[in-house]
């Protein structure tokens, strides 16, 4: 679990991301991302009904993302929000190459160490 100071929660915050952030997407997920003004990174996940209907199949998507991000959060830039968002074919997409995905985005644009 993420502690409470790595979690984008504000309104606002989301809003200034998606606004005014970068963006990286893919079949399986999308990702966005802006620099804070802290020297830590923020994490947000969104898995939307349009995903699916069932709550405990959106719940378990989350918990992919967060273990994998868990997995990963040493080698994360610092000062940067992320908010990654699933997408539909996500439902059906195995662990592996959910990671696969995250961590190849990330490193396509220097987000991740390594």
């Amino acid at each position: 679990m993420l502690a409470k100071k790595l979690r984008i929660c504000k309104k606002s915050d989301f809003g200034k991301i998606f606004k005014s952030g970068s963006r990286s997407s893919s079949s399986l997920i999308k990702i966005f991302w802006l620099k804070n003004d802290s020297l830590k990174c923020r994490f947000a996940f969104i898995v939307a009904n349009s995903v699916s209907k069932k709550s405990t199949v959106r719940n378990k998507i989350k918990r992919r993302l967060r273990a994998i991000i868990y997995k990963h959060i040493k080698e994360f830039v610092p000062e940067f929000d992320y908010i990654i968002m699933a997408q539909k074919p996500s439902v059906e997409a195995d662990y592996q190459s959910v990671e696969m995905t995250i961590v190849d985005q990330l490193k396509k644009y220097k987000l991740l160490n390594g």
